[in-house]
């Protein structure tokens, strides 16, 4: 369905590969992120700012930072919380508490605050309007209800949250997406892209998708 006829199977298999490769190196780093600190972390990270005033009002009034699944997504807001921007993080607690414990650490480099998913609307409601920072992985599928809406992805319909899309239109603050892309060193390119440009009477699904 991603990609047509454009790719045969063998060719899929690579990109299947090469996908659990990447997965299995943010694994990795994620045990090592503790290691980065404001002196070292552009050794290993190269930032890319599409839109450098629009970080610096970011800074001064707030925003709601997005990203995928994609490349190191982990070091993406460890990035940011390095370069002066403390997120709040929505993390799922793991089965085993002791791994809940040691990825919320490496999360919290940089100043970041992680909530569990309980009450976190009205926290990060509360934080944004305070001037805060929100941060949130938008291709998580979730089962149909009031936090949920539908997106277009690859050709398929597909149900996501709509949290980051809730808290746009009460707030109207910026949403900001960024990718961390994995280099041949061992490096990671991190892109801001500029803000995306939304109608401020645009619906859960509109923002979503533009998101997406």
């Amino acid at each position: 369905t991603v990609f047509g006829g454009s790719h045969d199977e063998d060719e899929r298999r690579a990109i299947a590969k090469q996908a659990y490769r990447y997965f299995a190196r943010t694994m990795l780093d994620q045990f090592w992120s503790s290691r980065l600190t404001v002196d070292n972390y552009l050794n290993y990270i190269e930032p890319e700012i599409e839109d450098g005033q629009a970080l610096e009002r970011a800074r001064e009034n707030g925003a709601i930072w997005v990203t995928p699944h994609y490349g190191n997504f982990e070091w993406m807001s460890l990035t940011m919380g390095l370069r002066g921007f403390p997120f709040t993080i929505i993390a799922q607690d793991f089965k085993n508490p002791l791994l809940t414990d040691l990825f919320k650490a490496n999360r919290k480099i940089g100043g970041h605050q992680v909530i569990p998913q309980r009450g976190a609307m009205l926290r990060l409601l509360k934080n944004l309007k305070a001037g805060g920072h929100a941060a949130f992985l938008t291709d998580l599928t979730i089962k149909p209800g009031r936090s949920a809406t539908i997106v277009n992805c690859f050709g398929l319909r597909t149900c996501v949250t709509a949290l980051h899309a809730n808290l746009r239109r009460k707030t109207q603050r910026a949403i900001i997406p960024g990718i961390s892309i994995p280099l041949p060193n061992g490096n990671y390119r991190v892109h801001a892209f500029a803000p995306l440009e939304l109608d401020e009477n645009a619906s859960n699904q509109q923002i979503a998708q533009a998101c997406w």
